[in-house]
């Protein structure tokens, strides 16, 4: 049996929501890790997309820059959580996920 048992998730990246993104003023990238069909229904401007269903999807990741502020988006905020941790466990420290996804802007 097990006893005193706590679960523990360490963050190393930033949750935000959307506004934070629009007014955050230094250089920054947006990902979309949603699908083609997702941002065809709502979408945002000046994003870069991967997929998260791609198999590259993490290979791709590793390719963006360690140097940039790096947001991501997906359609509630889970898949984009998921990649900044990714990113984060691979060494990259500006990860901004936009908390609810894209589902948390109004239009």
């Amino acid at each position: 049996m097990l006893q005193n048992f706590i679960s523990c998730t360490q963050i190393n990246y930033n949750q935000v929501d959307y506004n934070f993104f629009l007014n955050f003023e230094s250089d920054k990238v947006l990902i979309d890790v949603r699908s083609d069909e997702e941002i065809s229904i709502k979408s945002v401007d000046d994003f870069i997309q991967i997929d998260f269903y791609k198999d590259d999807f993490y290979e791709n990741l590793l390719n963006l820059d360690k140097k940039e502020n790096i947001f991501l988006i997906c359609r509630s905020g889970r898949r984009s959580g998921l990649a900044a941790k990714f990113l984060s466990d691979n060494g990259f420290s500006k990860i901004y996920n936009i908390e609810g996804g894209i589902n948390s802007i109004k239009d």
